[in-house]
């Protein structure tokens, strides 16, 4: 049985476009902890991005090498700030496996900030697997939403007008209201 003691990472939950790897980025330059991006990982590993993933090997496969690489980091990874894929929670034993090491934080914006961040972006293959990426975008986000909320330690709503800075802030007053940092940003 794993221990809060046990959880050193800070793992970000969240739909495309929440804000999961600008806002991880800059919590972890706060927290002088490594940033880590499952899906840039992913990239690496395979050799190419996320949307040519999908295109040649489908979804499962990416949902495959997305479960393989968080059992590896739940078992090895310490002191570390992680961004997850926007579809790491269709996974119960991605949830699991990430909180044995991690706080998991799920970066809540409304869905017409999503959509006017998503606008335009090319590199979300699941946008263009529906009529038009605002709705294909609403409905992942009605099914999605659920599996967020229940796998998330902490919420953090993100508004519109707010940037990664102000999203960073919530976050580390968060961890430190619950006594995970202190207030000079180190782990407990």
């Amino acid at each position: 049985m794993n221990t809060p003691e046990d959880k050193t990472n800070i793992a970000l939950l969240g739909f495309m476009g929440s804000g999961k790897t600008t806002a991880g980025k800059r919590l972890a330059r706060r927290l002088h902890r490594q940033f880590l991006d499952t899906d840039r990982m992913i990239e690496e590993l395979l050799g190419l991005t996320v949307r040519e993933i999908f295109r040649k090997y489908g979804e499962a496969r990416f949902r495959g090498e997305e479960a393989l690489l968080i059992s590896k980091m739940a078992a090895a990874t310490r002191h570390a700030v992680i961004a997850t894929g926007g579809g790491v929670v269709l996974n119960p034993q991605n949830i699991e496996n990430l909180k044995r090491s991690s706080w998991l934080i799920l970066l809540d914006p409304p869905l017409e900030l999503l959509l006017k961040r998503l606008t335009g972006k090319k590199n979300r293959p699941l946008l263009s697997t529906g009529p038009d990426p605002a709705t294909t975008a609403a409905r992942l986000l009605v099914q999605r939403q659920p599996l967020y909320r229940a796998a998330a330690e902490i919420v953090i709503p993100v508004e519109a007008g707010e940037n990664a800075d102000d999203t960073v802030a919530k976050i580390i007053h968060q961890l430190q209201m619950r006594g995970i940092i202190y207030a000079d940003n180190h782990h407990r």
